[in-house]
């Protein structure tokens, strides 16, 4: 696989992923986030999970995986209501 240079993640790569967090039905892993969503180096993909989790959009359920919080899918809309 052809990685992407950790230096040129944008905001559109950060939503996608959020996007993708917020949407998965299951716990995901850092490999199915280069699979489904972007092309960058593991230590990339971890350094944004690892700032999403900071942040509270992620938590972390497994050394390996992770899922959206309920506070990431209120502000992405995932469960299709308004919140306020």
């Amino acid at each position: 696989m052809n990685t992407k240079d950790s230096s040129k993640t944008t905001f559109d790569d950060q939503m996608n992923l959020l996007l993708f967090a917020c949407h998965a039905s299951t716990p995901f892993t850092i490999k199915d986030v280069q699979e489904a969503v972007m092309e960058f180096h593991r230590n990339t993909i971890y350094s944004l999970l690892q700032s999403f989790v900071k942040w509270n959009y992620l938590e972390r359920t497994s050394t390996n995986h992770y899922r959206a919080t309920q506070y990431a899918k209120d502000i992405m809309n995932v469960n299709g209501r308004i919140t306020g």
